[in-house]
């Protein structure tokens, strides 16, 4: 049977009631279609006849624009949605449709409500994530993918106001770690490489700190309990100046080396000679040492290492 189109079309200008459209829903009701009949509505709405004209999606729009959804028709949709896993060719199909338009939540910011119920619906066992880790090849080719001109904010800088206002955002309370102590801090029981750190190092220096960071840091220096010399080393401090009497010997004496500040224990700086007292509980990581040691001889000083009072005296 071949309907007209337009104002020949026998329900051109009609619409159902109300009461027309639940008796035709209630009817459908929990109606199970052959596997022929679900292939043959599949064929139809993949035909290339059956896509919907622009004109037609723009009145389909207009017409469903401001109208609620019940919860069980919204339960029924998040139900479908569920482990839906789309293929590579649909994937492709949907990102090109999107391309070079202007997503419809664009400047417009989420609830705080709606907010919390994600950040809920993620945590702990919830998280999509939970108990999963990356493998090194992941992180190698995610790595990769965003270095250099790759990355999106490759040549960009974040304005004064943008770093002051994600500051605002994240300090004190409102941050995620406040507040966090001992085995709930996020970095309990973990360190950072050596590789880390001069990593750390690099990227700091020379950069200008503001005011108030500089502020911060002198009262937290002003807190921080000076290192004492322990007994051994004052030993090994005596020794040392009583063997170079016409030399100047100095105690805790501060190196700059290309991995940072680092400090020997007694030194006499115009031979550029150190000693260091190695208490076996304090060294017991002989990489981390060896590193060190490497720093400072890489700067011309030639160290001379005790473990035992007995060595030296």
């Amino acid at each position: 049977m071949k309907f007209e189109k337009g104002i020949n079309h026998p329900f051109y200008g009609k619409h159902l009631s109300e009461d027309h459209k639940r008796k035709i829903s209630e009817a459908n009701k929990g109606k199970i279609f052959s596997e022929e009949h679900c292939k043959h509505i599949s064929e139809t709405k993949n035909a290339k006849h059956f896509h919907l004209s622009k004109e037609t999606k723009i009145k389909m729009s207009i017409m469903r624009k401001g109208k609620p959804k019940s919860e069980e028709t919204k339960r029924r949709m998040s139900e479908a949605s569920k482990g839906r896993v789309f293929s590579d060719e649909s994937k492709k199909r949907m990102s090109e449709s999107k391309r070079g338009k202007i997503p419809w939540n664009k400047g417009i910011p989420w609830p705080n409500e709606i907010r919390i119920k994600i950040s809920g619906s993620q945590k702990g066992e919830k998280g999509s994530n939970y108990g999963k880790f990356h493998t090194d090849k992941w992180k190698k080719r995610q790595s990769e993918a965003f270095k250099g001109n790759k990355n999106p904010m490759f040549g960009k800088h974040h304005s004064e106001e943008s770093k002051k206002i994600k500051s605002e955002f994240f300090s004190g309370s409102k941050n995620p770690n406040y507040g966090k102590k001992g085995s709930k801090a996020p970095m309990y029981g973990k360190h950072l490489s050596q590789e880390a750190r001069l990593k750390i190092s690099r990227a700091l220096k020379g950069k200008p700190f503001s005011e108030s960071h500089l502020k911060n840091v002198i009262n937290h220096l002003k807190n921080i309990k000076i290192k004492k010399p322990t007994q051994p080393q004052k030993l090994l401090f005596e020794v040392i100046k009583s063997k170079f009497l016409d030399k100047e010997v100095i105690m805790e004496c501060l190196i700059k080396t290309s991995g940072g500040d680092r400090f020997i224990d007694v030194a006499i700086p115009e031979l550029k000679l150190g000693f260091e007292y190695d208490e076996p509980y304090w060294h017991q990581n002989k990489k981390k040492d060896q590193f060190r040691h490497n720093l400072i001889e890489a700067e011309g000083w030639e160290l001379t290492h005790y473990s035992q009072v007995s060595e030296f005296c």
